[in-house]
């Protein structure tokens, strides 16, 4: 194949989403870009590319032939221009047409960009799997000292010394073992009767060492016993994502409700936070994969989309009810193993 010669007409983010794309293509050349703004991005990025610029679209038509002429200016007297001036064996993209090209490009870039950060996340669940283990085995050590103290030492104070030591370690012992577990792979198929409110608890668990918590006072109002048939690790994974989340939109302080009911055949969570809320124009949007109010490098936009995706994996639907400044609601709905 030959080099395809493509120029394009706006140096906004359309045309920097474009550069930065077609610049890695190797059978694409481009020969110009144009933009009355000297300052616009494009500009910047094209000087470092060495692709020719311009400020006047007519003078950079005139001194180039090319096969693909991207309109992105959203300009309809540049649309008259190139229905004059575009050479005849080029095809022109322009309108609605050069907006879907953007938005394709802008996509692959975000699509590109939160998958390197997935592999990223991947690779720091099997890191924190490996240190819980190594700090358990010191631990154990300090655990059976602390045991046998509690059994050597006759002076009161020294032996409740001895016991808080003990209890203390228990507690790392636990946040360890929960940590291996949420960041493990689950096997394939490993599925059991799942008891709900003792996930409930675990994910609670695992959220009080991963967020500001001091300041969130807990409400749990937990029905009779829930089993679904499901993958434990996986329930939990969904559990923790929306109970830290919950945490995280308190920003320290609140209410977080815990609850579960089961009936007709069906179980029911709620996990309700008094935070932020959810503007109703992004409620839409949060389940799609990648889609993330938080900054960069703090969300990576998945942990709603797998919450929602293994949900329905089990028969589950999932819902969210928000006010901004009041909290939100995440509603769980399963089947239970006796109606599966």
């Amino acid at each position: 194949m030959g080099q395809i010669r493509v120029m394009i007409l706006g140096a906004g983010k359309g045309g920097t989403a474009l550069l930065d794309l077609l610049s890695q293509l190797p059978h694409i050349q481009i020969v110009g870009i144009a933009d009355t703004n000297p300052y616009a991005p494009g500009i910047h990025k094209a000087n470092q590319l060495q692709v020719p610029v311009s400020s006047q679209v007519a003078s950079l038509l005139a001194q180039n032939e090319v096969d693909l002429i991207v309109d992105v200016t959203g300009d309809p007297k540049v649309a008259t221009l190139l229905e004059k001036r575009a050479h005849p064996t080029g095809e022109v993209l322009t309108g609605s047409t050069a907006k879907l090209l953007w938005d394709l490009i802008g996509y692959e870039q975000r699509l590109e960009s939160n998958l390197l950060q997935a592999e990223k996340l991947a690779s720091i669940g099997t890191f924190v799997s490996s240190i819980a283990h190594d700090i358990n085995n010191p631990l154990y050590v300090i655990l059976g000292l602390a045991q046998h103290l509690t059994e050597e030492l006759e002076h009161s104070s020294h032996r409740e010394s001895a016991l808080d030591i003990v209890d203390a370690a228990k507690r790392i012992a636990k946040t360890c073992q929960g940590l291996t577990l949420y960041s493990r792979k689950p096997p394939a198929e490993n599925l059991g009767p799942v008891n709900l409110n003792i996930q409930l608890e675990e994910a609670l668990n695992i959220a009080y060492f991963a967020t500001n918590h001091k300041g969130i006072f807990v409400k749990k109002n937990y029905g009779s016993t829930p089993l679904i048939e499901a993958d434990q690790d996986e329930i939990l994974q969904v559990l923790v994502n929306l109970v830290i989340n919950a945490m995280h939109a308190m920003e320290g302080k609140g209410t977080l409700t815990l609850y579960s009911e089961c009936q007709n055949g069906t179980v029911t969570l709620r996990i309700t936070d008094t935070g932020c809320g959810i503007p109703k124009t992004h409620l839409s949007s949060i389940f799609t994969p990648f889609f993330t109010t938080k900054p960069p490098g703090i969300g990576t936009g998945l942990g709603l989309y797998s919450a929602k995706s293994i949900t329905e994996k089990y028969g589950g639907q999932i819902c969210v009810y928000s006010d901004v400044n009041k909290g939100t609601t995440f509603a769980l709905q399963f089947p239970t193993m006796t109606s599966a």
